[in-house]
C-alpha cells in the first residue's frame, strides 16, 4: 500500500509505503517499507500545504497557502516538478477545496472568500492564466464540491450560508471549447437553494454551517440527492425533488462533524468523523424512525429518527481529532488526525490494517495504491488468530472442566462449617 500525507504548518509531503498488518506503535510489530519526505523545496518554508489532488493518473497536484498550485510528476520516484502558478489571492484566505476535473482538464481551487478559480491544463502547464469567478451570495464558505455525474454542477455551503447547487458552466461544453474560451465559459447560476430545518419544539432556529457535502446521485426531472454535514453534529439528506428543506435531519453527534466519505460504491454507508476522536459508520437506507426520544415540559415526548450505527472504527485507538479521510470504497479507508498516526481500516470489518507513525498531524490523505488484488481475506489483520479445536477435543476439555468444577465443589464444602446457633432456654411454668 502507498499513501501520501500532508501534514500542519509543513510545506513538504510524506509518502508511506506500507504493507497490511504494519505496526509502528508496537517494539516488535512490522515496520513500513519506506517512510520519506516528498515535493520538499527550501522555496517553500511556511507555506504549508493546504490541499493534494491527482489528476490523469500521472500528475499530484499541491496547493500551499498564498495561492501557490504545484505539479508533480507521480510517475517518477522523485515526484519531479512540472508547473508552478501562484493565484492572486489574500494571504489570510484559506483554501477549502482543490477540485479536478478530468474529462475537461480544468482545475478549480475554491477559497473561503467564495473566490474560484479556474485553470485549464494543457500537457504539463496550465493552458492560459487562471480565470477568477465568485460565487453567488456575500457569505463565505466551508464547502465546495463537484457533481461527479453533471460537469458544471457544483454545491457549496458555511457558516449561515445554507446549502446551494449552482451551475458554473454549460454540460455540454467539451474540454477545447473551455481551454480556448474559459472566460466567457464561466457564467455561476443558482439552481436550488436549501431552506432551513423547522423551528425545535422551543420555537428556536436551528444555527446553520455546513461542513462538508456530498452528490450521492442524479435523480429523475432534474433533481439531486445531497448529503451534508454540520458543525452542529447533524447529518441531512437532501432530495431536491421533494422540496428545499432536508427530507432526513439526523443528530450523529455532540460536537462538530469534520469529515464525510462515502464507504461504498453504492452510496447507501458513509463514514463520518468529528471534532474529538469519533470515527464511524452509518447506513443511509437502514432509518430507525423511532431513534430518539426527547422528553420535552413544554412540548411531551418528541420521537425523531436516527440512521443506523453500523459500527466505529476504534480498533487501534483514536487519540484526537480525525482531519483527513481517504477512502478506496469497499475496500479500505484511511485516517490521520491529531495523533500523528496514518491508521488504514478494512471498510467492511472496521479491523485495523496497518497503524503507522507519521510524526507530524495528519491534513490530507491521498491513497496512491491499495491492497494487492486477489487477496484473499481470512482473519482481521493486527488481531490475534483464534484458536481451531477439533469437536472430539473441545467435549474432553468440557468433561475437565465439569470434574474440575465437582471437585473443587466438594472441597469447598468440606471447608465449610455450620454456624454455631445460640438456642435460648425453653421454661416451662
Amino acid at each position: 500500500m502507498k499513501f501520501l500525507c500532508s501534514g500542519d504548518n509543513i510545506a513538504y509531503l510524506k509518502e508511506v509505503v506500507c504493507d497490511e498488518g504494519t505496526d509502528t506503535s508496537k517494539k516488535d510489530g512490522i515496520q513500513p517499507s519506506s517512510i520519506r519526505k516528498i515535493c520538499d523545496d527550501d522555496r517553500f518554508v511556511g507555506a504549508k500545504v493546504e490541499s493534494i489532488n491527482q489528476c490523469k493518473e500521472k500528475y499530484l497536484i499541491v496547493c500551499r497557502k498564498g495561492g501557490i498550485i504545484t505539479l508533480y510528476d507521480k510517475l517518477s520516484d522523485d515526484y519531479g516538478q512540472v508547473h508552478e502558478y501562484t493565484l492572486p489571492v489574500e494571504l489570510d484566505d484559506h483554501l477549502v477545496s482543490l477540485v479536478v476535473i478530468e474529462d475537461l482538464d480544468i482545475i478549480i481551487a475554491a477559497y473561503e472568500s467564495a473566490n474560484l478559480y479556474f485553470m485549464s491544463l494543457s500537457g504539463d502547464k496550465f493552458a492560459t492564466d487562471p480565470v477568477n469567478a465568485k460565487l453567488p451570495g456575500d457569505k463565505s464558505i466551508n464547502a465546495f464540491v463537484e457533481n461527479p455525474d453533471t460537469p458544471g454542477v457544483f454545491a457549496f455551503g458555511g457558516k449561515d450560508n445554507n446549502l446551494k447547487i449552482v451551475q458554473l458552466f454549460d454540460s455540454n461544453f467539451s474540454s477545447a471549447t473551455l481551454a480556448e474560451s474559459l472566460t466567457t465559459c464561466i457564467s455561476p447560476k443558482v439552481i436550488f437553494t436549501a431552506k432551513n430545518v423547522k423551528n425545535d419544539h422551543l420555537d428556536l432556529q436551528a444555527p446553520i454551517w455546513i461542513t462538508k457535502i456530498l452528490f450521492v446521485e442524479n435523480l429523475e426531472k432534474d433533481g439531486f440527492k445531497i448529503i451534508t454535514t454540520t458543525k452542529y453534529g447533524q447529518l441531512r439528506i437532501f432530495d431536491t425533488t421533494h422540496g428545499r428543506r432536508p427530507i432526513y435531519d439526523f443528530k450523529v453527534s455532540d460536537r462538530p462533524l469534520i469529515g464525510l466519505a462515502f464507504a461504498d460504491e453504492e452510496h447507501e454507508n458513509v463514514i463520518v468523523s468529528d471534532s474529538h476522536n469519533i470515527i464511524a459508520k452509518y447506513s443511509l437506507i437502514k432509518i430507525d424512525a423511532n431513534g430518539e426520544h426527547i422528553n420535552s415540559a413544554s412540548a411531551g415526548s418528541i420521537v425523531k429518527p436516527t440512521p443506523k450505527l453500523l459500527g466505529k472504527y476504534s480498533s487501534g485507538g483514536n487519540s484526537g481529532a480525525i482531519l483527513a479521510i481517504d477512502v478506496i470504497e469497499d475496500e479500505i479507508v484511511s485516517l490521520g488526525g491529531l495523533d500523528r498516526y496514518l491508521k488504514v481500516y478494512d471498510v467492511e470489518s472496521r479491523e485495523i490494517v496497518a497503524k503507522v507513525y507519521i510524526g507530524v498531524e495528519v491534513t490530507g490523505i491521498i491513497i496512491l495504491e491499495g491492497t494487492e488484488e486477489n487477496t484473499q481475506k481470512t482473519v482481521p489483520i493486527l488481531k490475534k488468530k483464534r484458536k481451531v479445536v477439533s469437536p472430539e477435543k473441545e467435549l474432553e476439555e468440557d468433561n475437565e472442566i465439569w470434574q474440575q468444577l465437582d471437585e473443587n465443589s466438594k472441597a469447598d464444602g468440606a471447608k465449610v462449617k455450620k454456624p454455631k446457633i445460640e438456642r435460648k432456654k425453653r421454661i416451662v411454668t
